[in-house]
């Protein structure tokens, strides 16, 4: 579990009180919460113009500590790419309760209007307005079912959402988009989900030797494009379309190469068994372990890219477009 003591270098810009983290004030004044904080029975806690966020010390990944640092990613992103004017990032930094011994998130709380993103279309703004059996509409879907104004998604800020993807942005369902009263995109959590699952991944075990970690990271990036063109123009539908079709494009080559490798592997190895010094029963046993791999991980990059296929189409016109079944 991280403490003060090992939280690793590449946290101290972001951690208040520490000599590296610009914010020299902001420790003093969340120091005042203290008591608040050791009652706190919710995941977060209004702190004026901060939201101060508990973490979890079991969480292996840390997930919620890199909160702070795709922030930061996010803002430079935005502001070396020219998108600067059209985003505004929360600031996010971490801090340590030392009665609890844990770390906190302690993140802006940005000026947001009351508008809601303009669906791509009526029928996409229908659905939108229609809660699912047994649930109820929140968030910026019930305000545009009560009419709030709507502001259309500019091109710049379509293209941008979508590059910050790529970065590991989530949140981009039509409930997770809100604006500044500037009429800039506000970027407020930035908690990567897909982290724990991305290190799972990315270690060798079980399920590791059957689900590719790139399928898994472009299958994110696929499927947060397709909650994008949902509330985009037809024009900035088009460029993220082909964001989507080139991200589909890439990881499918991907699978089929990895396929190819594997068939080769299996054949060379299935060979190569004929050679070795063992008992018959012993060869054919061997053969059969590496045919069954080879089939099982055959079938599994085909699932793959099947899913990927299918993330694409949901993001498509058409199924946007499709009524909800209620």
């Amino acid at each position: 579990m991280l403490n003060l003591d090992t939280i690793p270098a590449k946290f101290h810009p972001f951690l208040l009180g520490h000599e590296k983290c610009p914010e020299k004030d902001l420790k003093t004044k969340i120091d005042s919460f203290d008591n608040l904080l050791n009652n706190m029975n919710s995941p977060t806690y209004d702190a004026g113009e901060w939201i101060i966020g508990s973490t979890d010390p079991k969480d292996t990944s840390n997930s919620e500590l890199y909160r702070v640092r795709k922030a930061k990613k996010f803002e430079e992103f935005l502001k070396n790419n020219n998108y600067g004017n059209e985003f505004e990032v929360a600031k996010s930094y971490l801090y340590w309760n030392e009665s609890k011994k844990k770390f906190y998130t302690v993140t802006q709380k940005l000026n947001v209007s009351d508008e809601v993103a303009k669906p791509f279309s009526d029928k996409v703004g229908d659905k939108f307005k229609k809660a699912p059996d047994g649930k109820e509409l929140t968030m910026q879907m019930l305000k545009l079912s009560q009419g709030n104004p709507q502001r259309e998604l500019t091109v710049n800020q379509a293209n941008g959402l979508a590059y910050l993807t790529t970065l590991g942005y989530e949140k981009l369902s039509y409930n997770d988009l809100y604006f500044t009263k500037e009429g800039k995109v506000a970027i407020s959590d930035t908690y990567p989900s897909s982290r724990q699952g991305k290190k799972y991944y990315s270690k060798i075990n079980f399920f590791s030797l059957f689900i590719d970690i790139d399928f898994f990271l472009s299958a994110h990036v696929i499927n947060s494009l397709g909650m994008l063109k949902a509330y985009c123009n037809k024009e900035a539908f088009k460029e993220v379309q082909q964001s989507a079709d080139n991200c589909t494009s890439r990881i499918s080559k991907k699978l089929a190469y990895k396929a190819g490798r594997v068939a080769i592997a299996v054949i060379f190895t299935l060979v190569a068994l004929n050679y070795l010094p063992l008992a018959p029963v012993a060869i054919s046993a061997l053969k059969i372990s590496v045919l069954g791999y080879g089939i099982i991980r055959g079938a599994a990059l085909g699932l793959e890219f099947g899913i990927i296929k299918r993330l694409n189409f949901l993001g498509s016109k058409e199924s946007l477009e499709r009524p909800r079944k209620i």
